[in-house]
């Protein structure tokens, strides 16, 4: 009897179920890029230089999004090759199936007339080729510091609109 309670006693619960190696796979990253440069091209012409220290691919659902982490810098060109604006952020997102990027957490725009955007997310819409944020801003010009609760302009940060706008404003009459 005592051999019966033990060995009924060394019975434990059924063993676990096999790892799913499968959904293991999925969380792993598709491509992984450290100190990464990228050139963009329309044709024969330079449009973007985007650079990050770390690049990461990963799968959602049936979309791939592509991770900019520890930094990010996107030198844009104008049709003439020069530089026509510049942005740098802590990180950014790109939603290749759904036409747009996101850059988050300090970001900053400066454009050809040295004017800054400061804000701490932007989105670019790959459609419409301009960038907006529902977020707080704040433009310096040589003149002046506009400050706003969400900004629409194009790509090139040369054209802007600030919604509900602070700050002093001087206009042209």
């Amino acid at each position: 009897m005592l051999w019966a309670a033990l060995t009924l006693g060394a019975c434990g619960p059924p063993p676990e179920t096999p790892p799913d190696f499968e959904a293991a796979r999925k969380k792993e990253p598709l491509n992984e890029i450290y100190n990464a440069r990228y050139y963009y091209h329309e044709g024969s012409r330079l449009r973007a230089i985007l650079e990050s220290p770390y690049v990461v691919e990963r799968l959602d659902g049936d979309e791939i999004l592509t991770f900019l982490e520890n930094g990010v810098k996107i030198q844009f060109f104008d049709s003439s090759g020069r530089e026509d604006s510049r942005l740098t952020a802590r990180r950014a997102v790109m939603y290749n199936k759904r036409d747009y990027a996101e850059a988050s957490e300090n970001v900053v725009v400066v454009n050809q007339k040295n004017e800054r955007l400061e804000t701490e997310k932007l989105r670019w819409h790959r459609k419409t080729n301009l960038i907006s944020t529902g977020a707080l801003v704040k433009v310096s010009t040589d003149k002046e510091t506009i400050y706003g609760d969400s900004l629409v302009a194009d790509a090139s940060f040369n054209r802007w609109r600030i919604h509900k706008p602070r700050g002093k404003v001087k206009f042209k009459e």
